[in-house]
């Protein structure tokens, strides 16, 4: 089951970057990322994709994933709800697992920015 991870994004902002740390159900160490690939997209209801959230594995033996958007990549954006996304993990062997993270994303405007 995909931890839930709901958040916003602010049009023309920079919104803080999303982490999370993959770890064993049994122990809760951190699993080892080498060689693992991860992807993520944001999508409309009718399965649109508004934005790649590029992730990235940023620290492989602790097991962290983390999500940074920009402010240009919020620049072009419109304001939207029940937008949905989920992280998934490719495993080095070519195992895709089920996503691991996956929320709601609301794209608002900013009060000075719009």
């Amino acid at each position: 089951m995909a931890v839930r991870q709901d958040f916003n994004i602010e049009i023309g902002t920079t919104p803080r970057a999303v982490s999370t740390t993959v770890t064993y159900k049994s122990t809760g160490d951190p699993f080892p990322l080498t060689g693992c690939s991860v992807s993520a997209l944001l999508k409309d209801r009718k399965g649109n994709v508004i934005l790649d959230l590029d992730p990235v594995i940023s620290d492989e033996l602790g097991g962290i994933i983390t999500i940074a958007i920009t402010d240009e990549q919020t620049a072009v954006l419109t304001p939207a709800d029940y937008l949905k996304y989920d992280l998934i993990l490719e495993l080095s062997t070519g195992v895709i697992l089920p996503p691991i993270v996956s929320g709601d994303v609301s794209i608002i405007n900013t009060v000075t920015l719009s």
